[in-house]
């Protein structure tokens, strides 16, 4: 899920191959990006600025979801440049990994 075009266009250039197969989703007008990294097949979604939010990155993972079944791995990948600070040993550089709580 990709927030700012920049990053959209990042990831569609680290695309192996991309399908233009399918422009838009069924539930909405968000479209998606289809393609391959080596044997993996990547779902990339973007979502312009004035649907920016928590609560719409949220809809459109459990969109994306719903409409394709077979998603094992989800990854939110971002620079958060707001999360180093001198109360946490967090480093502008470091990668952070977290999981849901279930």
């Amino acid at each position: 899920i990709c927030v700012l075009s920049i990053k959209l266009t990042a990831a569609q250039v680290m695309l192996d191959e991309e399908d233009d197969g399918l422009s838009q989703n069924s539930f909405n007008s968000t479209p998606y990006t289809l393609g391959r990294i080596s044997d993996y097949n990547i779902i990339l979604v973007y979502l312009p600025a004035e649907q920016i939010s928590t609560h719409s990155a949220a809809t459109a993972a459990t969109q994306m979801t719903s409409k394709f079944t077979s998603i094992r791995i989800s990854l939110m990948v971002n620079i958060s440049g707001g999360v180093p600070s001198t109360d946490t040993d967090i480093q502008l550089r470091d990668v952070v990994i977290s999981q849901p709580h279930q």
